[in-house]
């Protein structure tokens, strides 16, 4: 029972998870040169933000004792953050150097994010179980990215922006 619960759990997560990135991912570059971002402040957002990655990953590498203790607490309190982090970023377009910061911790989030539910699910399920678990969890996110680009070019295409883009992000961060 309780792995038959951990199994539509995950997999709604992916789903929906799975819909939210496509969403917040694929509008963030055109909602960045609509609001006038040159070349230059998209590749300093985008340069810190793989920076924060690099640093990120090395230290989980290094360190995976850090994540190893209360699972659960940490899965939920980062992969919550992330949401947040993501939500505002309409909302900083005005304010590029908080926006770099904000964008770069969102992502790099991200990672412990990944790492943590991987660890979770390793605990629930043996082996094949936790193939099996991955496979439906790739095909349910894959199904929602397709769900989530034509919802973002549903939004873009019916609502003025920047509105969309305050609309889309809101919404897929509560989907999400």
């Amino acid at each position: 029972m309780r792995k038959s619960i951990a199994k539509i759990l995950m997999g709604a997560e992916a789903f929906f998870g799975g819909f939210y990135v496509a969403v917040t991912r694929g509008l963030f570059v055109p909602m960045l040169t609509y609001s006038g971002y040159t070349l230059n402040a998209l590749s300093q957002v985008t340069f810190f933000a793989a920076l924060m990655n690099v640093i990120i990953s090395y230290l989980i590498y290094n360190y995976p004792e850090a994540l190893a203790k209360n699972i659960k607490t940490k899965l939920l309190l980062i992969h919550g953050l992330e949401r947040l982090l993501f939500a505002v970023l309409p909302f900083l377009i005005g304010f590029p150097d908080i926006l770099i910061i904000i964008y770069g911790v969102a992502l790099t989030v991200t990672i412990p994010v990944g790492v943590l539910l991987n660890v979770a699910l390793l605990n629930v399920f043996v082996q094949e179980e936790f193939v099996e678990i991955s496979v439906l969890r790739a095909a349910l996110s894959a199904a929602s990215s397709l769900l989530g680009s034509i919802y973002s070019m549903l939004i873009t295409a019916f609502i003025d922006v920047p509105a969309s883009y305050y609309v889309a992000y809101i919404t897929s961060s509560v989907i999400g």
